[in-house]
C-alpha cells in the first residue's frame, strides 16, 4: 500500500510491438509479474527518435473507437481489459514500434527478521509500522486505531513529498495564445489637449 501510494519503486520495461496487434498480456508479452500500478507508458513509433506518452482510458472507450473510428495512425490510448491484458488503440503500424512501460513494482516480501523494506527509504520505515498498527487496532480500540491512522497518513504524506522532491521542480510554462485579460494603459485625462486657447 505504501509503495503504491507513493510510487517509491518504479520499474521500466521496454517491448517491441507486433503490427496490427491490439492486445498484449503483460505477463507473457512484457514479462511483468510484479505489477501494482501503471505510472507512465511511452510510445516510440518506427523510425522515430523521440517517444511520447499514450493516455489511459476505459476499455469500453477503446472498444467503441475500434468499431466507429479509424484503426490506423499513431498509437495514443491504452486500457486494461482485466488484471493482465493491455489493450491499445489504434493498433501498432509497424513491428518495430515499441512501448516503454514505467510501473510500480510489488516490493520483495520480508521473511527474515533482518530483512528491510528496500522500496521505502530508511527514514520512513515507521510508515509501515504505523499503518500496520492502525489496522491491528481497528477491532480492539477504535479510538487508538484512529490516532494511529492519522499518524500513518501524516507520515505517508511526508514520504510522498520526499519522493516527489527527488524528481525536481517542474519549470513554469510560458503562456500560449492571447491574454485572457487586457492590461489597462494608465490614463490621466488632464494630460490631454482640450482644444482651448
Amino acid at each position: 500500500e505504501v509503495v503504491r501510494a507513493t510510487k517509491s519503486k518504479v520499474t521500466k520495461v521496454s517491448k517491441t510491438l507486433t503490427v496490427g496487434t491490439f492486445s498484449y498480456d503483460i505477463v507473457t508479452a512484457f514479462s511483468i509479474n510484479d505489477l501494482m500500478a501503471i505510472s507512465y507508458i511511452a510510445y516510440l513509433p518506427a523510425g522515430g527518435s523521440d517517444s511520447y506518452p499514450i493516455v489511459p482510458t476505459s476499455f469500453e472507450t477503446i472498444l467503441r473507437l475500434r468499431t466507429s473510428a479509424s484503426t490506423s495512425g499513431a498509437l495514443r490510448l491504452y486500457a486494461f481489459r482485466d488484471a493482465t491484458t493491455l489493450e491499445l488503440y489504434p493498433s501498432p503500424q509497424s513491428s518495430t514500434d515499441s512501448l516503454d512501460i514505467y510501473y510500480v513494482a510489488t516490493p520483495t516480501a520480508l521473511s527474515a527478521d533482518s530483512d528491510l523494506p528496500s522500496a521505502v527509504p530508511v527514514p520512513f520505515h515507521d510508515v509501515i509500522t504505523l499503518g500496520a498498527t492502525a489496522r491491528m487496532m481497528e477491532d480492539e480500540d477504535a479510538g487508538a486505531a484512529e490516532q494511529y491512522a492519522q499518524k500513518y497518513q501524516r507520515r505517508l504524506n511526508e514520504l510522498t513529498w520526499f519522493i516527489s522532491e527527488r524528481t525536481g521542480r517542474i519549470p513554469r510554462g510560458s503562456h500560449l495564445g492571447y491574454p485572457t485579460r487586457r492590461s489597462q494603459v494608465p490614463h490621466d485625462p488632464s494630460t490631454y489637449y482640450s482644444g482651448g486657447s
